[in-house]
């Protein structure tokens, strides 16, 4: 049974990449005597999604002591039997919320927490970690470097990324020139490829990849181990040299929200 106390306040806590149309949650509470008091956040309308944690409490507080008997955590709820028409394509892995009551005792009650996403809430005793299950699939395009540029990029803060593939087509200078790709943590290496060898003055299409399946002329795939990239790791490529240019490129990672 989970209890909650007179002056007790409902605080939902959330994080996102990507923004529904709306975002609220209650807690129903059944003090001695059977009548249920309810507490509600939101809605919420206007988000963040820069993963950034975010709160926001109910307005009022509990009058009276009780059971908890219900709680909720929503998305794009509209009244009605129309609700499912208001889907706004959320996927799982870009919103986390976390429902609280929070006592002036320190004593905070967790109510649930977990991934919301079109036709998912959450409910009472609902309890799943953000790192855990499926993330979402991301396609990022990098833009094309100049000439001697590496291709990069970074973690964003309050992510974690598992990579899963990387095609970033290039022609090398002047000379042959022996690209790999690495892993860090924005200053020391933590996983490094194998090398591949772009003679001078000629296109080659790496594809570092999960599931490497062929090597012919002008396209390579190299394996990608299993990693788990924190919030500030970088993952590039590298022993670029002035002449070698790298097109556009294409980066494939599953995310959570590290929160």
């Amino acid at each position: 049974m989970v209890w909650a106390n007179k002056d007790d306040r409902l605080v939902l806590f959330y994080a996102a990449s990507s923004a529904p149309s709306n975002l609220q949650a209650s807690v129903d509470v059944r003090d001695s005597r059977g009548k249920v008091e309810s507490l509600t956040v939101g809605p919420i309308t206007s988000f963040t999604t820069d993963r950034t944690i975010v709160n926001q409490a109910s307005a009022g507080r509990l009058s009276r002591s009780g059971e908890v008997v219900g709680a909720s955590v929503v998305i794009n709820f509209t009244e009605g039997p129309l609700w499912g028409a208001n889907l706004t394509g959320i996927k799982r892995g870009t919103l986390y919320a976390t429902l609280l009551l929070i006592r002036a005792t320190g004593e905070d009650q967790l109510l649930c927490k977990g991934y919301l996403y079109d036709l998912n809430a959450l409910g009472l005793g609902d309890f799943v970690e953000a790192t855990s299950g499926r993330g979402l699939v991301r396609s990022i395009q990098i833009a094309d470097p100049a000439a001697g540029t590496e291709i990069t990029s970074t973690v964003p803060t309050n992510a974690l990324w598992r990579p899963l593939s990387l095609r970033a087509p290039v022609t090398g200078g002047s000379a042959a020139f022996n690209p790999s790709l690495i892993v860090t943590d924005g200053t020391d290496i933590k996983w490094q490829s194998e090398r591949i060898t772009v003679a001078a003055s000629t296109a080659e299409v790496p594809i570092w990849s999960l599931t490497p399946s062929f090597r012919e002329a002008g396209i390579s795939t190299i394996p990608i181990a299993e990693l788990l990239m924190p919030e500030g790791y970088v993952i590039q490529t590298e022993d670029i040299t002035a002449d070698d240019d790298y097109d556009a490129a294409e980066l494939t990672v599953e995310e959570w929200l590290a929160v």
